[in-house]
C-alpha cells in the first residue's frame, strides 16, 4: 500500500519502490542511486564479490522499471548522486547502467539528472546517454535539488542526499520519506546505502517503507518519537 499527500492542489504519490510520482506532469522522482558503489568499495579493499555488485545494479533497475510501469511515467528525475564515484564506473557498470537507462527510454521516458555531491565524474556517462544534467530544476509549485540545504524558497522542494531512515534497533533501519511543510527528502533509491533518522521537528511527517507498505507517522516531539 502506497501513500499520498497534496500541495497546492497537486497530488504527490509516495511509492514503496522508494520513488515519488507527480501525476500532473507524469514525473517519477528517485534519489541517490549511487551506481557503482560496490565496485568503488571493492577497489579500496572491501570484500564485496562482483556478483553481489551486479545483483545490486540489476535489482535497482528492475525496481525502477516496475515503478515506471505502475505509474505510466513519462519522465524520471534523479535527484542527485546518480553514481557513487568515477572509480566505480567499470566497463561492466557503465554497460549495465546504459542498458538500464536505455530500457527506460524504450518505454518513452525522458531522463533528467540533478547533480549531486557524488556526481563529479558523471558528465561522460550523462553525455553518452544524452541526459541533461542540472543543478536545480524549478517547475512551480515544485523544485528539485540534491541537497536540502539548497532548497528553493517559495517552492515545495524535493531532494535527496540525507538517506532518511527509521531505526528499529539491532542495526535495522527502514527507509523513509521525510516531509516538512515545504520539502520532501526522498529515501535513497539504492538499497546499498546507510540511512539515519533525520533532524525531525514537530509537525514533520515520516512515511516509512516496511515490507512493501508505507506507514505514515507524524512527529510528536523532538525526542525522535512518532505517533
Amino acid at each position: 500500500m502506497d501513500a499520498a499527500f497534496e500541495y497546492e492542489s497537486e497530488s504527490v504519490h509516495l511509492l514503496s519502490q522508494r520513488a515519488a510520482f507527480l501525476p500532473s506532469t507524469s514525473t517519477l522522482l528517485v534519489g541517490d542511486l549511487h551506481l557503482g558503489k560496490g565496485d568503488h568499495l571493492a577497489m579500496h579493499g572491501a570484500p564485496i564479490p562482483s556478483g553481489v555488485n551486479r545483483s545490486i545494479l540489476n535489482e535497482a533497475f528492475g525496481r525502477l522499471s516496475q515503478a515506471i510501469d505502475r505509474t505510466g511515467t513519462k519522465r524520471v528525475i534523479v535527484l542527485g548522486d546518480v553514481i557513487h564515484a568515477a572509480t566505480g564506473l567499470t566497463e561492466e557498470v557503465v554497460e549495465m547502467t546504459c542498458r538500464g537507462f536505455r530500457a527506460c527510454r524504450d518505454k518513452g521516458v525522458d531522463l533528467v539528472f540533478i547533480k549531486g555531491n557524488h556526481d563529479r565524474g558523471l558528465a561522460p556517462l550523462a553525455e553518452t546517454l544524452g541526459v541533461a544534467m542540472v543543478d536545480v530544476l524549478v517547475e512551480k509549485p515544485f523544485a528539485f535539488v540534491h541537497d536540502p540545504a539548497e532548497a528553493v524558497p517559495g517552492a515545495f522542494t524535493f531532494c535527496g542526499h540525507l538517506h532518511p531512515a527509521m531505526p528499529l534497533g539491532g542495526g535495522v533501519r527502514l527507509p523513509a520519506f521525510w516531509k516538512r511543510h515545504d520539502m520532501c527528502v526522498m529515501p535513497a533509491f539504492s538499497r546499498f546505502t546507510v540511512g539515519k533518522l533525520p533532524d525531525i521537528q514537530l509537525g514533520d511527517d515520516l512515511y516509512i517503507i516496511a515490507d512493501g507498505v508505507i506507514v505514515h507517522r507524524r512527529v510528536a516531539d523532538k525526542a525522535s518519537r512518532v505517533s
